[in-house]
């Protein structure tokens, strides 16, 4: 079997993973109008193969947002059930929490806005300058995992460039449904 490495017998047939993109570039080609030959099992070519794929697929090597540095620190990520524990203690003891995405579902929340956008990002910034760097400030967003979230990166960037020094993220690993309203917490219109 030409291609096929040297070290293993004649007969061993390759990973099923490599059948499927052989699979898969064979109906390309095909249907590019190309003739195609049947395909040996080189290791450059099958990786060639599956850098294509991935590039036509817009896949790329790794996701973008897991190229991207969070700019929080995990012990900065706030979870939950700590932070519907707060909301049962006095006002002036509990944290900020502003809404920076499209939901505005927590209770007592100030919302600015999704912070993607520029509307969202003055709103705010605004809300920012009316507290003291001091205070416990908790933002959240929950439209979608952290992965894919256009808002909680550009707003946490925020809070640490103002100077806020003790700058929360509320873990909404999933999004704002999961992790709080289907937990019971505290929501706006309770």
């Amino acid at each position: 079997m030409q291609g096929f490495p040297a070290h293993l017998p004649a007969s061993a047939s390759p990973p099923k993973w490599l059948s499927i993109i052989a699979v898969y570039l064979t109906a390309v080609i095909k249907s590019l109008g190309m003739i195609c030959k049947p395909i040996s099992w080189s290791v450059p070519m099958v990786l060639k193969g599956a850098i294509w794929v991935c590039l036509c697929l817009g896949l790329g090597i790794l996701p973008v947002q897991a190229q991207q540095k969070d700019p929080w620190k995990k012990s900065q990520l706030m979870e939950p059930s700590k932070l519907a524990a707060l909301m049962r203690l006095p006002e002036s003891q509990q944290p900020v929490v502003i809404d920076i995405g499209p939901a505005g579902a927590i209770k007592g929340a100030r919302v600015a806005g999704p912070a993607h956008e520029a509307d969202g990002m003055q709103s705010l910034k605004a809300i920012l300058q009316t507290l003291d760097k001091a205070r416990e400030v908790v933002i959240y967003c929950g439209c979608c995992p952290f992965s894919r979230c256009p808002n909680v990166r550009p707003a946490f960037q925020t809070l640490l460039d103002m100077g806020f020094k003790h700058p929360r993220l509320l873990n909404l690993a999933h999004n704002l449904k999961a992790d709080w309203i289907d937990q019971g917490y505290p929501l706006a219109d309770q």
